[in-house]
């Protein structure tokens, strides 16, 4: 009896350590990243409990879905023969081929017909939206696989700035790109200080989650668990609460162009500024691109100028996937521009009620980004990325274009009739 007694005792123990291996292992961020003042992070599915319908719009977001672990869903390019390759000095003598053996994803290259290189699919950077680029793990370092994503034009391209003659595996991936296209990257604090970064994939979070904007959330979600009937959200950073600079500047970090670093990546918090951080670029100069450079951009518009308070969240609700719907946006112009105000369009009579549906395309069209640019073999003009424009104002070439688009559309549906 006593023997089988201490045989249920010694299972159940067995079964508690299991499972909290186990709990570990699939949550070990929870437990173990933390920035350097201590604070530990809960992961944006902690954030779900309590904020399942904010969580749940959120997670289908450009953002959420910055930066992934590969999988045939994440991974928007074809592996299937004949669009799974690209060439490199115009011919099939160097050619990059996109692979996948049992669940992992290759891209090798060969030289004639004989493997040259091959790196796994290791981190899947960016939603789809406009494309995607790609790393591998080289021991403790991260490199850019050379061929990307990119959607326009639904194929493989060189990655943005590679060269179209020769095969490159050698871009070193630093701690400023994953600042924009993860939630948190945590490193030894003194191999920091000599500029040896050592990176491991159990002390990233990938995606851009909750904590991005929120700050680090494991005592709060502790205390709001042990505290049910709180209704004080504690440790954690309320974005609403802060002013219009600070919102802007926490959005800035990674829509303010390439801004050199003066202090450690990771290192700025939401409710900071980036003047702390970063020496920034001049507001709206020749460098000033589509492409990152929304702060510039939005800060130099009338718009804001002559607005009190506006910031990004003017415009854009972040928990919520908004792309594309220009109605939404323009109904958003309409808060400020409107007859009541008298600041409403001056071409409202030659428009009509088309202005309540489109202000965007007139006012901030998309335009070419200089920045991003993909170059394929096949072709010889680069494809530069459309990016819609910050830089809000009146554009004469574009409204002239909308107003002919629209007359035209009013007379062909009149004749219909």
């Amino acid at each position: 009896m006593k023997k089988a007694k201490n045989l249920v005792i010694v299972l159940i123990v067995l079964v508690i350590a299991v499972s909290t291996f186990t709990y570990l292992i699939n949550n070990s961020y929870q437990t173990t990243i933390q920035n350097t003042k201590g604070e530990v992070y809960a992961g944006s599915e902690a954030c779900r409990t309590c904020h399942a319908s904010i969580y749940d719009s959120f997670a289908v977001t450009s953002h959420f879905n910055d930066s992934h672990l590969p999988s045939d869903k994440t991974i928007k390019g074809s592996f299937e023969k004949d669009h799974n390759y690209i060439l490199f000095n115009y011919d099939f003598k160097n050619i990059v081929v996109m692979e996948k053996h049992e669940n992992e994803f290759f891209q090798t290259s060969y030289i004639d017909d004989k493997k040259s290189v091959s790196k796994k699919f290791d981190i899947v950077i960016g939603s789809g939206t406009k494309g995607q680029s790609y790393m591998y793990w080289e021991k403790n370092s991260l490199f850019q696989l050379p061929v990307s994503y990119f959607t326009p034009a639904n194929a493989w391209m060189n990655s943005p700035g590679y060269s179209t003659t020769e095969v490159n595996f050698n871009r070193v991936i630093t701690l400023r790109c994953l600042e924009c296209h993860t939630t948190f990257v945590q490193t030894d604090a003194e191999k920091e200080k000599l500029n040896q970064h050592t990176l491991s994939p159990d002390k990233m979070i990938l995606g851009i989650g909750c904590e991005r904007c929120h700050g680090p959330a494991q005592k709060h979600v502790s205390f709001q668990t042990e505290n049910p009937t709180s209704k004080v959200a504690k440790y954690i950073i309320n974005p609403r609460k802060m002013s219009s600079f600070q919102q802007m500047n926490s959005c800035g970090l990674c829509h303010a162009g390439p801004a050199k670093s003066t202090k450690p990546a990771f290192s700025f918090a939401p409710g900071d500024t980036l003047d702390k951080y970063f020496d920034l670029p001049n507001l709206v100069d020749s460098s000033a691109d589509v492409h990152g450079n929304q702060y510039q951009l939005i800060s130099a518009s009338k718009c804001f100028l002559k607005s009190e308070g506006m910031n990004c969240s003017s415009c854009h609700n972040t928990h919520n996937s908004e792309r594309g719907n220009l109605a939404l946006f323009s109904s958003r112009c309409m808060t400020c521009h409107s007859e009541q105000n008298h600041t409403m369009c001056s071409m409202k009579d030659k428009i009509g009620n088309s202005i309540k549906q489109n202000c965007i395309d007139c006012h901030m069209p998309n335009n070419p980004s200089k920045n991003l640019v993909i170059q394929n073999s096949s072709f010889e003009t680069p494809i530069p990325a459309m990016v819609r424009t910050h830089l809000i104002k009146i554009y004469p070439e574009q409204s002239k274009k909308i107003i002919n688009y629209i007359v035209t559309d009013s007379n062909r549906k009149s004749k219909e009739r």
